[in-house]
């Protein structure tokens, strides 16, 4: 019975957990985990990184490879088992063991150019083509036909090849081709949004594809006198930021949306904080959606005259109709994201997270959620039926359990009654006595307090 009644009991922590997030202003209208993100720029930004320059000539000998093994900020090695060194000569390769004692050799078409470990796989770049083979066997896998190849990104399904003048996917265990950019122009680099878009530069152009499904979502020549610099994704939109202007695609729709240019960000920046809020104010409560979703993206990126966010500016203002617009600004954002399952929704969950990792205060997250339970107050449940629930954790025998049990219970109600979860079994039975004689005494009379978290008596 004792394992029985612990089971329901960590069952009862599962549920009471939803409740918790509550307080935290967290988990309910962000489904999504907020991946770890620099203080200092959007959390979907990646700056793309060209790739190493192909050698004018290849060497006559590369150099002898082995599998990387546990050295800090190396990969995994590619297979478990023992450890093999990869040493080239001309067109053949010979795998050897730590004794010295050769495992296996093979011998390809054309003189190899440099060898690639990944999970699992070993890549042999060749003057012709690339090799996929299994490290510990030697035993070939699939090739792929694609010359001038600069770099190999091996990942868990995929693996990237990256020439001179184009970039492949292929399927990591069939070698299939699933998706090529083909542009004839110098490739500079590509980057991986959200693990969903690909990005990719070459001297003359952006592109921006659906990593998996290969579909185009953007071909952008970069204009005269102007230059790429950052690339965000936030949900299905995709923002390509020039110098000049940044220019916004919903990959969900596939359309491209109102542009922002960069003299409108430098205006809000020379704007006093009263106008500057009420103009983001009119374009995130726009009619249209896409001017909405616009509107969003350009107050996260909007900085007042001391370089901060407008908005964290705008909600610590002392002026009543200054901070009215902040609040109606993620109101209107709480509204948006309470939609679930459309463009707007998840532009809106990403477009918050980033606002939260920018926003070192908290300010901005607090406000919005509560915003977001003022305006949607009947999804909490019952404050009595929660605090009720958190006291019967106190009476279980895990201290854990019952420290996590009062640090809520005091953070929801600023009270304890003396309950002392390392006290003796007697102790704990008389402080719950008082708190379940507080509960039953106030039954009816327990009410959210959305602005400060916590759970009010009402009079």
């Amino acid at each position: 019975m004792r394992i029985t009644r612990t089971q329901n009991a960590l069952w009862l922590i599962i549920a009471v957990a939803g409740v918790l997030a509550f307080a935290a202003f967290g988990a309910y209208a962000l489904a999504a985990a907020t991946p770890d993100k620099p203080a200092d720029t959007p959390a979907a930004k990646t700056a793309d990184k060209p790739p190493e320059a192909p050698p004018e000539k290849p060497p006559e000998k590369p150099p002898v490879v082995t599998p990387p093994g546990k050295t800090e900020g190396e990969p995994a090695p590619p297979e478990e088992g023992p450890k093999l060194t990869y040493k080239p000569d001309g067109k053949s390769l010979t795998a050897v063991d730590a004794e010295g004692k050769t495992k296996w050799s093979k011998t390809f078409d054309s003189e190899i150019v440099n060898i690639v470990a990944g999970q699992g796989a070993l890549f042999i770049i060749t003057k012709k083509d690339v090799t996929c083979l299994t490290p510990l066997t030697g035993q070939q896998r699939w090739i792929a036909r694609i010359t001038d190849v600069t770099k190999i990104e091996p990942l868990e399904d995929t693996a990237i090849i990256t020439a001179a003048t184009q970039i492949a996917v292929f399927n990591m265990d069939s070698g299939k081709e699933l998706w090529h950019f083909r542009p004839n122009e110098t490739i500079k680099g590509y980057t991986i949004l959200d693990d969903k878009y690909m990005i990719i530069t070459t001297d003359k152009r952006v592109a921006a594809y659906d990593y998996y499904g290969g579909d185009q979502i953007a071909n952008v020549a970069i204009p005269q006198k102007d230059n790429f610099t950052e690339s965000y994704a936030f949900g299905p939109i995709i923002v390509l930021r020039f110098e000049q202007e940044m220019r916004l695609w919903n990959a969900a729709q596939k359309k491209e949306l109102p542009q922002i240019k960069s003299s409108a960000l430098d205006q809000i920046a020379q704007t006093d904080l009263p106008k500057a809020v009420g103009d983001l104010e009119d374009k995130v409560t726009a009619t249209k959606e896409d001017d909405r979703i616009a509107g969003l993206v350009l107050a996260l990126f909007a900085r007042d005259k001391a370089g901060g966010l407008v908005m964290s500016a705008a909600l610590q203002s002392k002026e009543e109709a200054v901070n009215k617009s902040a609040k109606n600004i993620l109101s209107a954002m709480a509204e948006y994201s309470h939609a679930k399952g459309n463009s707007i929704a998840a532009a809106t969950t990403g477009i918050l997270e980033s606002f939260a990792a920018l926003d070192t205060s908290g300010l901005i997250e607090k406000s919005y959620f509560t915003a977001y339970y003022t305006k949607y107050a009947y999804e909490l449940p019952d404050p009595y039926q929660t605090l009720n629930s958190l006291v019967s954790l106190l009476r279980l025998g895990d201290k854990q359990t019952r420290e996590s049990a009062i640090r809520n219970l005091e953070s929801l109600t600023n009270r304890s009654f003396k309950f002392d979860p390392a006290g003796t079994l007697r102790e704990r039975d008389k402080a719950i006595e008082r708190w379940q004689k507080w509960l039953n005494d106030n039954q009816t009379r327990f009410a959210w307090d959305i602005e400060n978290r916590k759970i009010k008596i009402t009079k």
